[in-house]
């Protein structure tokens, strides 16, 4: 669980920068379901890089190594407000976002200015197995 985090100094790096994180690779090596929940984190720092850019995440990657068992993710209360810019993968939540199970992204916001060449959003550029609102 990571809740409450917050960062409001200015990031910059080449590939996965992020405000809170640049690279979040949980992988579960349990035999038990698992969810990752993050909750309450913000940015308001400006944020950028090259590739996988987010202003709270370059990239989160949720999945088990045992494969068949359970892995995903809830994110609630998700905010930016800082700018973010990169070249590719570029978000203002998040650069890019993957859970092997199905999982959740809600009350995310980004009011941030963000910026790039490809595969540009407002909150998550890329993302697989997952609800955003």
């Amino acid at each position: 669980t990571y809740t409450n985090l917050i960062n409001k100094a200015a990031i910059s790096g080449a590939s996965y920068v992020g405000g809170i994180f640049g690279n979040l690779n949980n992988s579960i090596g349990s035999s038990n379901s698992y969810i990752i929940t993050i909750a309450e984190c913000s940015n308001s720092g400006k944020i950028s890089g090259t590739d996988y850019v987010g202003g709270l995440f370059g990239r989160l990657y949720v999945y088990n190594i045992y494969g068949s068992d359970e892995a995903s993710m809830t994110a609630n209360q998700l905010k930016n407000t800082g700018d973010v810019s990169g070249k590719n993968i570029v978000g203002g939540i998040a650069g890019y976002v993957y859970c092997e199970l199905k999982s959740t992204m809600k009350d995310c916001v980004n009011s941030g200015k963000v910026t790039g060449e490809s595969d540009v959003a407002e909150l998550v550029a890329q993302y697989t197995n997952v609800t955003i609102s």
